[in-house]
């Protein structure tokens, strides 16, 4: 009987511990779907400017379909993107996941499937995209970007 009783005592606060470390793990994810929503929404409309802002000082790295860059500067890696991006119409994106993976400081990877044709060409191309994300003060940055078709 003193089991169950010390059981029912302890319940409460395994609940709480639950609920606590649940709660920021949610809100995680929503903010990674949500990010991952707007940075598709820029590379659908190849807008640079909007990539940009998930660019931190630091530096990324990228890997463009072939061509990679390593430890770019933030104005680098939105001239690189620009470069990239220019000679594309305007194409569907897919985010195919969008996963918090947790650690100190928060981390996530995102998967994108862009469809989209060169100018004056008539068939579509579709890349996949890999995005390493880390969280920096209260925003998400990209720390990688790799390209694939």
């Amino acid at each position: 009987m003193t089991s169950a009783r010390a059981l029912l005592r302890r319940t409460p606060l395994v609940l709480l511990a639950l609920l606590v470390t649940a709660v920021p793990a949610r809100a995680q994810t929503d903010e990674v779907a949500a990010t991952a929503n707007a940075l598709a929404a820029a590379w659908r409309t190849r807008n640079a400017e909007a990539l940009e802002r998930y660019l931190p000082p630091t530096g990324i790295d990228l890997s463009l379909d072939g061509t990679d860059h390593r430890g770019v500067g933030r104005r680098q890696a939105r001239a690189a993107l620009v470069r990239f991006l220019e000679p594309w119409t305007e194409g569907g994106v897919e985010v195919r996941r969008a996963e918090a993976l947790g650690g100190e400081p928060p981390r996530a990877l995102l998967e994108l499937v862009w469809t989209a044709r060169a100018a004056d060409t008539p068939e579509a191309r579709t890349f996949v995209i890999f995005v390493s994300l880390e969280r920096i003060d209260d925003d998400w940055c990209i720390q990688e970007i790799r390209l694939f078709s």
